[in-house]
């Protein structure tokens, strides 16, 4: 009984080393970290999904809103020219208000396509070096298989499930109010300039207050017209402010709509040819004890 049990034992070792020749196998074979695969290829999948222009152009509308409430009064008729880049897309409130319009994403391109697969192509071969040559080709063959519904899979569900905030910052909307109340003061100033004007054209002499050399109703006018200015100015920084917020949330929203995809089509299989993998390289250890 010992006698067939050692050479069975030889027998298995031999078959160890044949299979281990064969596939080339040196060394303890470790799993794969796919924990961050996921992340580092989403952000390519978003960009074949139109994540850069829908972000591009909820700050631009953003930007475009908050001027029309809070720009300087003069010349906020300038911000009503032109179409809102969120309308170009059927993004805007208007759009999902009319709820049939379906958002109008750019389209996806051969070339695209193929960038993202050389993108899951060097991924995957990166994170698995060290493995026997053939098994490195198949865990490639496993991605790429899955990477190439991806970009059709990723424009569904941005298409399907992408939200965005439109309208003006608040903030924009506080200092727009503001500066109304200072172009009313100003108003009153210029009134009161016109006033002293009439009285003197009909000989009648007013007292007017100074501020120092300067006469009130003419300090109420500038300083009123400097913050003006000044609210505009502000407003003009809030309102790239919040435009920069909502583009980053976009880029984040978008990249994690895709994230589902890429874990789904791609990492899942990749991660089940490496538990295939290292099973057999663990069993064929065991043999070689």
């Amino acid at each position: 009984m010992s006698r067939q049990a050692s050479r069975a034992r030889a027998a298995l070792r031999e078959a160890a080393v044949l299979i281990r020749d064969a596939i080339g196998l040196e060394g303890t074979v470790r799993g794969i970290e796919t924990d961050g695969m996921a992340s580092d290829l989403c952000a390519a999948a978003a960009d074949l999904a139109g994540a850069p222009i829908i972000a591009e152009a909820v700050a631009g509308s953003t930007i475009r809103a908050g001027r029309r409430v809070g720009g300087w009064l003069p010349l906020r008729w300038i911000a009503r020219l032109g179409v809102d880049p969120l309308r170009r897309l059927h993004l805007d409130d208007e759009s999902r208000s009319e709820g049939a319009t379906t958002p109008t994403l750019p389209t996806r391109s051969s070339s695209d396509e193929a960038a993202f697969v050389n993108a899951v192509r060097r991924e995957v071969g990166e994170r698995s070096q060290g493995r026997p040559s053939a098994w490195r080709a198949r865990l490639v063959d496993r991605a790429l298989e899955g990477a190439r519904g991806v970009p059709a899979a990723a424009h569904r569900e941005v298409a399907g499930n992408v939200q965005v905030a439109t309208g003006a910052p608040s903030m924009s909307r506080f200092l727009g109010g503001a500066q109304l109340l200072a172009w009313v003061v100003c108003l009153v100033g210029a009134a009161w300039i016109g006033l002293i004007h009439l009285g003197r054209a009909v000989l009648i002499d007013w007292d007017v207050p100074a501020l120092g050399p300067v006469p009130a109703p003419t300090a109420l006018v500038a300083v009123s017209l400097a913050v003006t200015a000044l609210l505009a100015g502000m407003n003009r920084v809030a309102c790239r402010w919040v435009a920069g917020r909502r583009h980053r949330a976009v880029m984040r929203d978008l990249r994690g709509l895709c994230r589902d995809e890429v874990e789904r089509l791609v990492v899942a299989p990749v991660r089940d040819e490496d538990n295939r993998q290292v099973t057999i390289a663990s069993f064929i250890a065991r043999l070689r004890l």
